[in-house]
């Protein structure tokens, strides 16, 4: 079978370009472009694929955060989409799938906002940014609806089990990383702390909190108190 990919330069049979030598045979010009065009339209159906698969999960996840992944139908996804049924389980084999997905693009918004705040921080810089960023997260959300790491915790923990994985490994991604900066605060001697790893997940459970609290009264008070707390906390922790 001929290759569509050409690795050698091809030859000219003829003055009028009726045929190339591909593999050591000659080959009709008509064939060669048919076969460049099949090439091309194959990389244009997986592009286009790729594209509409990712518009998607963006759709998606700004629905399920907002009304809830058990409350939104396909029905609403397909017309948060614009797309029927079918073309939405082209992509996807179920609510389910889509949803773990929609979720984890929510967390990775989330997981870009955290890395920009703790851009060149390590250890109490860190932990003092990544709390102020969680106030910025209750006060207005990377994703409509409120914080997308509580939106699906609250709902993940009786529900699908895909779900629950990926928010499990969302959570666990922010507690370690407040634990991480922790320990190098306290290794060294920047805080002092006994046991590292149960302030991260102190740290964890009162800012899901404050996105709780943030998400029913809409004030903004309690993120600005719970978060100066929290930094007050960490502070106090100081090596005198």
């Amino acid at each position: 079978m001929l290759s569509p990919f050409v690795l050698e330069e091809p030859k000219i049979q003829g003055t009028h370009l009726r045929s190339i030598e591909v593999g050591g045979k000659f080959r009709p010009i008509g064939l060669f472009v048919l076969r460049l065009i099949g090439i091309f339209r194959v990389l244009v159906m997986e592009s286009k694929g790729e594209r509409t698969k990712a518009a998607i999960i963006e759709r998606a996840a700004g629905l399920f955060n907002r009304v809830g992944y058990a409350a939104a139908s396909m029905s609403d996804v397909m017309a948060e989409t614009g797309l029927e049924k079918g073309g939405i389980y082209n992509h996807f084999r179920s609510k389910q799938e889509l949803a773990a997905a929609a979720f984890q693009h929510s967390a990775g918004v989330a997981a870009g906002r955290w890395s920009d705040a703790l851009a060149g921080k390590v250890g109490l810089p860190a932990i003092l940014a990544m709390i102020r960023t969680a106030v910025e997260f209750a006060q207005s959300p990377p994703v409509p609806g409120g914080c997308p790491y509580m939106n699906a915790a609250v709902e993940s923990d009786h529900g699908d089990p895909t779900l629950l994985q990926a928010v499990r490994e969302a959570l666990d991604g922010w507690e370690g990383l407040l634990r991480w900066h922790l320990e190098a605060a306290a290794s060294t001697g920047e805080l002092n702390m006994p046991d590292p790893p149960a302030v991260a997940a102190t740290l964890v459970a009162a800012m899901g909190g404050m996105f709780v609290l943030e998400g029913v009264f809409r004030s903004g008070e309690h993120a600005v108190r719970i978060g100066s707390q929290l930094e007050a906390m960490v502070t106090a922790m100081k090596q005198k």
